[in-house]
């Protein structure tokens, strides 16, 4: 019997999990600036891709098992910065019943003019509001946003915990996603 969804979930979750322990192993054993600083640098693409896994897990849970879909959105809060229900909220019920109403859609992706904003527009835009728009989504959507906003003080009392015993490894190997 198996505790995933979908067969083609196994292998992406063991990597991102890899990836996950390498960094909780790194952040207790290794106090030498240079090492995690160059690991940060080595893992921006490899990581980078946990996003799109999270994005996806967001449309179809990855586990049968509730607590199993917690922990894997846990670690994927300390991989990317967004945490249970996020992508749900902003990018499944917010962009995808909006997009095509650019002045309401929580993924903005033109400009006003009817443009197609830059790549990097777009990235400081979506980053930037992305929290309020989660919460505006949120408020027709209780259940969702409740869980969002239990999993976000979860992971931030664990980050102040980790910034507390080690803020150097804590802002190299997992805050700085959230930025």
């Amino acid at each position: 019997m198996s505790f995933f969804r979908h067969k083609a979930d196994q292998i992406p979750v063991a990597i991102f999990s890899f990836f996950f322990l390498i960094d909780i192993v790194i952040y207790f054993t290794i106090d030498n600036p240079w090492f995690v600083a160059t690991w940060f640098v080595a893992g921006i693409w490899p990581k980078g891709n946990i996003c799109a896994w999270n994005h996806h897990h967001q449309h179809n849970v990855t586990f049968k098992s509730t607590l199993l879909n917690r922990v894997l959105e846990l670690m994927y809060g300390f991989q990317t910065g967004v945490t249970t229900k996020g992508w749900l909220l902003h990018h499944v019920l917010g962009h995808h019943k909006n997009y095509l109403h650019q002045e309401i859609d929580e993924s903005r992706w033109m400009n006003k003019d009817g443009t197609t904003k830059s790549e990097i527009g777009y990235t400081f835009e979506v980053a930037g509001t992305s929290l309020y728009r989660i919460i505006q989504v949120g408020r027709n959507h209780k259940r969702h946003l409740n869980d969002f906003l239990m999993m976000v003080f979860i992971t931030g009392v664990l980050l102040g915990l980790l910034f507390w015993h080690n803020w150097y490894n804590t802002l190299f190997l997992f805050f700085y996603r959230w930025l």
